[in-house]
């Protein structure tokens, strides 16, 4: 579902900051943000696991792993 609608979630929530009066940046800026931050959640895999189970760490870290592979994450550091 990811893949499929945040393009459009990013576009509505940029959408409403605008209509609430907030300089919102633009959504090429707002994109390649997203795209980078992406190595946040990966990284998480590293939290020791006292602050979270082994098994939420690979669950989530798969699932960053996955979207930064689709939003090519590590060129949008060029």
């Amino acid at each position: 579902m990811r893949r499929a609608n945040e393009e459009d979630l990013l576009r509505g929530y940029l959408g409403r900051l605008k209509a609430a009066g907030i300089d919102a940046p633009s959504f090429n800026e707002a994109w390649l943000a997203h795209r980078r931050h992406m190595m946040h959640g990966y990284l998480s895999i590293l939290t020791p696991d006292q602050m979270q189970p082994d098994s939420f760490a690979t669950i989530m870290g798969g699932r960053f792993a996955r979207a930064a592979e689709d939003l090519e994450t590590l060129s949008a550091f060029d």
